[in-house]
């Protein structure tokens, strides 16, 4: 169920996007089949829970590299089903609103978000895309590293603003001394 793009699956990646991006345009068909067609609610559920999500995680998430077992499966599986769900509440709310709502416009827009998040290439060369999960980013909340200041010591306040630089506050580094 993942889209990997190492080793041996690099074969099958545009297979699985073509896939993807006509799974959707299957369900938007399947929808001409009798309205209580077994068919058709199959088709249907499947695209909505699982596609949409799928083609936009692919966007999201870095490669999953070095990872084995059922792990990286299980994240895919819940991130795609919860991605499908949202885009599907972003795509069906403004068609009601608006008085518009069919289940084959729903589909149809879905069917087309799919497609266009499933065909082209995700590009190599996104920030982030060769971070590995054993070695995380830094804390973009946290202060930025400066290697030309050494840490501080323990106990003492981390905080690097320019009240903690006596020379940003117009006083002298030390009393007596010149600025």
């Amino acid at each position: 169920m993942t889209l990997l793009r190492t080793g041996a699956s690099a074969r099958w990646a545009l297979p699985l996007r073509c896939a993807l991006a006509v799974s959707g345009w299957l369900a938007v068909a399947a929808s001409g089949l009798p309205a209580g067609s077994v068919l058709r609610v199959l088709v249907a559920t499947l695209f909505l829970l699982v596609c949409p999500g799928l083609a936009a995680s692919r966007w999201a998430r870095p490669p999953v590299e070095r990872e084995t077992g059922w792990t990286p499966v299980l994240e895919t599986a819940v991130l795609a089903v919860v991605v499908s769900v949202a885009l599907a509440v972003l795509v069906v709310v403004p068609l009601y609103l608006n008085g518009v709502f069919t289940t084959l416009r729903a589909l149809a827009t879905l069917a087309f978000v799919t497609s266009a998040l499933a065909l082209p290439p995700v590009p190599r060369g996104r920030g982030g895309a060769r971070a590995s999960r054993r070695d995380p980013a830094p804390d973009p909340l946290g202060p930025p590293a400066d290697p030309s200041r050494p840490p501080p010591p323990e106990g003492a306040s981390s905080d690097s603003g320019p009240s903690s630089d006596s020379r940003a506050a117009g006083r002298p580094a030390r009393p007596g001394g010149r600025r």
